[in-house]
């Protein structure tokens, strides 16, 4: 098999063959048919973002294909299923999981998962456990999610971490409520679905913040119902909420400056999200008055992935989730750093590598 494949941190990465070891007894291989670009894939090159640090890696993390090998054990997953790959895959029995914080399962972590390939005769990594910048992909069974046959493959890849990330953000951890008020700072692939997931949880003002003209148009096809530039941001709390402040805020973007500007947009004893993965994100908050409003960090949704996924298929077959107007370009895995590059310089859609034959929609 072919994959894309980080021998060394900031470097472009490297087309290898690849080698998969054995299958484990409660492993799948999964044909992977597409897979999303992410700026976590952007950060895990450039060394940014801790877990990633071996190598070498394949990078990728946001992928759905199709079961073509099951270990022995395996019981609820066939040859021919189609699966989105999660990067979280709770165990559902320690006491964490039954708690009902399944995100923050102890065993749940992909980046423990032992390496699955060989290339040039040297142990290779799989980021997040996934590795989806490959042919194919080799993971635990329960971090390969069945979905149903009628979702197309392009379109799903998404659900594995853009998608579910954003909208897990307001289902479960903000836990927005109707006819509140929501600001977004950061209208890439998450940000976007954050906007989404607050119109569809019956928020009445949305205000989406970004510095491209493109993305606010896009937000508001998204269900923004307001948009400003970083530099009207003031202006628009005031405009929007009298000065008050929102009831929940959502940074996206994981820079210190955005998450002080998203924490100042939020009022007292509101609720302040930060999903960007920036690691001195927080840095720039009053330490002072952390006490004043609630600050939750996000977990890709921080709920069970099977149980996610259920519900953003059906929300997709309904019509309130849009899918299609997430994608932006298509290229091949030879083109896998010009996509990188492009994630890392902003842009509308998200990018998807096409993997294998039984892509074609």
């Amino acid at each position: 098999m072919r994959a894309a494949v980080l021998w060394e941190t900031d470097h472009p990465l490297e087309i290898d063959d690849v080698e998969p070891l054995p299958l484990g007894r409660d492993d799948v291989r999964v044909d992977v048919a597409f897979s999303g670009v992410c700026h976590t894939d952007v950060s895990a090159r450039s060394g940014r973002v801790p877990g990633y640090e071996r190598r070498p890696m394949i990078l990728g993390h946001e992928g759905a294909g199709t079961v073509a090998e099951i270990g022995p054990d395996v019981t609820d997953l066939a040859v021919g299923d189609s699966v989105v790959l999660a990067q979280i895959a709770p165990c559902g029995r320690c006491r964490v999981c039954l708690r009902g914080e399944p995100a923050f399962c102890p065993t749940a972590r992909r980046q423990r998962v032992p390496p699955r390939f060989r290339t040039r005769g040297q142990d290779t990594w799989t980021m997040s456990g996934l590795g989806t910048f490959a042919d194919s992909s080799v993971v635990p069974a329960e971090a390969a999610i069945k979905i149903p046959t009628d979702v197309p493959l392009h379109l799903a890849c998404l659900l594995g971490c853009g998608v579910v990330t954003g909208t897990g953000a307001v289902f479960n951890e903000s836990k927005v409520t109707p006819g509140s008020s929501v600001v977004v700072i950061g209208c890439g692939g998450v940000g976007m679905n954050v906007i989404q997931a607050a119109r569809i949880a019956g928020a009445a003002e949305i205000l989406a913040v970004d510095r491209e003209p493109a993305q606010l148009a896009t937000a508001a096809k998204f269900g923004a119902s307001h948009t400003a530039t970083p530099e009207q941001l003031g202006d628009a709390v005031q405009e929007i909420t009298g000065g008050e402040g929102f009831d929940f805020a959502f940074e996206a973007l994981g820079r210190p400056e955005t998450t002080r500007a998203a924490w100042d947009a939020t009022r007292h004893l509101g609720t302040l999200n930060v999903i960007g993965l920036g690691p001195d994100a927080l840095s720039q908050l009053p330490a002072e008055r952390i006490g004043y409003k609630q600050i939750v960090r996000s977990a890709t949704g921080s709920g069970h992935p099977k149980a996610e996924l259920d519900r953003l298929v059906r929300l997709w077959r309904t019509g309130r989730l849009e899918l299609d107007a997430l994608v932006g370009q298509r290229v091949t895995l030879d083109h896998v750093n010009d996509a990188l590059d492009a994630t890392e310089a902003g842009g509308t859609g998200r990018t998807l590598i096409e993997l294998t034959a039984r892509s074609t929609v």
